[in-house]
C-alpha cells in the first residue's frame, strides 16, 4: 500500500525534525515509527481526512507518484546519514508535491507557509506532506 511504501521517507524526516525525546534522550527508529500524525507538529494546519473525498485522495496520490521514482534511494535510509539520503530525491518534484497538498488541502495556505519556512522548513513540510499523504493511502 502506499502508506507501508512511504514508512522509510517519513522515518527518516521524523528522525530529523523530532531529534530527541523530551527528556532529551535520542529518538529511537520505534519511536519514530510510533508518532501518530495527530501527535505531528502542524498537523491541524491540513484538513481532516475525513472531509477530503475518494476522488481528492486519489489525485493526491497521482502527485505523489511522480516523485516515487525519486525516493527509492531512500528505501534503505541511514538515519545517521540523511544529507547522503536525500541526494538521490528529485527536491523539485518534493516541491511541487509540498506545493499541491498545501493548495489543496491546508486549512490555511498562509498558515501552512508560515510553518513550512524558516530554518528547517523544508523537513517540516516534506514529513508533514508525506505522513499526510500516507493516511490516504492506507
Amino acid at each position: 500500500t502506499p502508506g507501508r511504501t512511504l514508512f522509510p521517507y517519513t522515518t527518516l524526516f521524523r528522525s530529523r525534525i523530532m531529534g530527541k525525546k523530551q527528556n532529551n534522550a535520542a529518538l529511537t527508529v520505534e519511536d519514530v515509527k510510533n508518532l501518530k500524525f495527530e501527535d505531528m507538529d502542524g498537523h491541524e494546519l491540513l484538513r481532516p481526512l475525513s472531509t477530503v473525498k475518494g476522488s481528492d485522495q486519489a489525485r493526491a496520490l497521482n502527485q505523489l507518484s511522480k516523485i516515487r521514482g525519486s525516493l527509492q534511494g531512500l528505501e534503505a535510509v541511514d538515519l545517521e546519514n540523511p544529507e547522503k539520503a536525500l541526494e538521490a530525491v528529485d527536491l523539485d518534484k518534493v516541491a511541487d508535491l509540498i506545493d499541491y497538498v498545501a493548495e489543496h488541502f491546508a486549512l490555511d495556505v498562509e498558515e501552512f507557509e508560515k510553518f513550512t519556512s524558516g530554518e528547517g522548513g523544508m523537513s517540516r513540510a516534506f514529513l508533514l506532506t508525506l505522513t499526510y499523504l500516507s493516511l490516504m493511502g492506507e
